[in-house]
């Protein structure tokens, strides 16, 4: 959630530092504490990106060791005589292939969970910027992003 707040305020300062600039009367010395908050912003927003990924790749090899280790147990439990007819090559298959089915979604779960707050907010800031005039691409979005 935090990562998701950084990314909205860095649309702020943003904003804040556009107007300053465009801003003849404001001397540009209004621009340095809204230039070092967007450098505090980015900076956060790296270290947090950057932890966000160690932890979900953390938690993705701790699943995978999880299902192997449930297969070990499942096949630690039958008989010698079906373990004759088992072919090892399929057990060597389910653990190499199979258990990687859960690479990819796991690390992109967190963001798929964030995603409705990221619309939220980003459709805010879009009225608060613009007014109903970004209607149409909150609408579109809106519209085409679940898909």
């Amino acid at each position: 959630m935090i990562f998701v707040g950084i990314r909205l305020f860095f649309g702020y300062i943003l904003n804040r530092l556009f107007t300053i600039v465009k801003d003849e009367d404001k001397d540009s010395d209004d621009a340095v504490p809204w230039a070092i908050a967007l450098f505090a912003c980015v900076f956060a927003s790296f270290y947090i990106h950057a932890q966000i990924f160690y932890l979900t790749t953390r938690t993705n090899v701790a699943i995978k060791l999880g299902v192997i280790s449930m297969i070990y147990k499942k096949v630690s439990k039958v008989s010698l005589f079906s373990i004759q007819k088992l072919k090892l090559g399929k057990i060597i298959n389910l653990i190499a292939n199979d258990v990687n089915i859960f690479d990819f979604p796991s690390i992109f779960l967190i963001i798929v969970c964030l995603a409705p707050f990221i619309y939220i907010g980003g459709a805010v800031l879009l009225w608060t910027f613009f007014g109903p005039v970004c209607l149409a691409g909150i609408g579109y979005m809106a519209i085409t992003l679940p898909f």
